[in-house]
């Protein structure tokens, strides 16, 4: 049913900077509205895909509509209001910890400064990948660098998938609708949670695995993630992307590490990788 209508099958605040996105380009989304219940929040849209011809006049490539109506009520979790999962840190110099002085990115990604830190295992952390190619907005992007800097702890996922299932089980439904349920709920509560804009990761089709063990440690800098756009101030669409509740809050605890550091030259034998996100999800 094309990459676009499964991108906004996805009922979180990102597609409302990706309808509003829609709307403003005429790229392949209408008439999309929430509507939020208690604690519950759903998504309404028609929406159409690519039919694969160009109006020669226009030269724009025409789009129809698809018979679908999407509800598909998923919880909204409050990630300041959680407790992260206890890693035992201990605060070091930040030349131990990232080797200098860490650049404007990096220091901007945290909500409340960062603390330079050793950290102990065992602990599992998790970072997610785009396998890469053709994002739904039109935009091309590389695979994910699996020994990238940003990680989060494996327990935190378990914390928001238990909070998740505990409000999906309410609803009856097969077990292949409860894992796509899941599926989207978790990629949505990770993207908000993380503050993953979408021209970074369009979306997260494998992750990582870093297992440090016992006795173990590695350095790196810990702190909140910050809150961001949607879209990142590089997106050139960012301007007509911006709509109300289009915020990703943050709020969830990040470990950024470089392993390029000899400190951490060990851990890069304890990563494992191509592991499919919907693992995640059984």
């Amino acid at each position: 049913m094309g990459q676009f209508l499964t991108m906004a099958y996805e009922p979180s605040r990102e597609n409302r900077a990706l309808l509003q996105y829609g709307r403003q380009t005429r790229n392949g989304i209408s008439r999309g509205h929430f509507s939020r219940h208690g604690t519950r929040r759903y998504l309404r849209a028609k929406l159409t895909r690519p039919c694969g011809s160009r109006s020669a006049s226009a030269n724009q490539t025409a789009f129809l509509p698809c018979e679908v109506v999407l509800d598909l009520p998923v919880p909204f979790i409050t990630h300041g209001d959680m407790n992260s999962s206890y890693i035992r840190t201990e605060t070091i110099r930040q030349e131990e910890a990232w080797g200098g002085a860490p650049n404007a990115q990096i220091t901007n990604s945290f909500k409340a400064g960062y603390s330079p830190s050793r950290i102990f295992g065992p602990a599992r952390f998790l970072r997610l990948l785009y396998g890469g190619g053709m994002g739904a907005e039109g935009f091309k992007l590389n695979p994910s660098n699996v020994y990238g800097c940003y990680w989060f702890a494996e327990d935190d996922v378990l914390q928001i998938k238990a909070r998740l299932a505990e409000d999906l089980n309410k609803e009856p439904a097969s077990r292949d609708t409860y894992l796509n349920r899941m599926a989207f709920a978790l990629r949505n509560e990770l993207r908000q949670g993380l503050a993953v804009c979408r021209d970074w990761s369009p979306r997260f089709d494998t992750f990582a695995r870093l297992t440090l063990p016992a006795q173990k440690s590695v350095v790196g800098l810990t702190g909140v993630a910050k809150g961001q756009h949607v879209y990142s101030s590089e997106f050139p669409g960012q301007a007509v992307a911006i709509a109300p509740d289009t915020e990703l809050s943050g709020g969830l605890r990040q470990y950024v590490i470089r392993f390029d550091l000899p400190a951490n030259a060990a851990a890069i034998g304890w990563i494992h990788d191509g592991l499919r996100f919907d693992g995640l999800c059984r």
